[in-house]
């Protein structure tokens, strides 16, 4: 994990994501209804191993940066998809 205060965690049937120390963001995702994941990395994210995903379910868009390893965090949430 890059930022403090964040959690991403990947179950079998969910993505749960959770930003901020003093104000909280909190998404539950349903893994059934996930459409779509986006991974996007800089050159300094590649090196120090951080990117940006954006998950689509059901027409929203959310996007959640500092993800630490983000390609494992995808590979995982495919995983889980089946």
């Amino acid at each position: 994990m890059v930022k403090i205060g964040s959690a991403y965690a990947v179950t079998n049937k969910r993505v749960i994501l959770k930003t901020g120390v003093i104000s909280r963001r909190a998404v539950d995702l349903v893994l059934a209804k996930c459409e779509g994941l986006h991974i996007k990395q800089s050159v300094l994210g590649r090196i120090f191993g951080f990117g940006t995903i954006t998950v689509t379910t059901g027409g929203v868009t959310s996007s959640y940066p500092f993800i630490a390893d983000p390609l494992a965090f995808r590979r995982e949430i495919n995983t889980q998809i089946g």
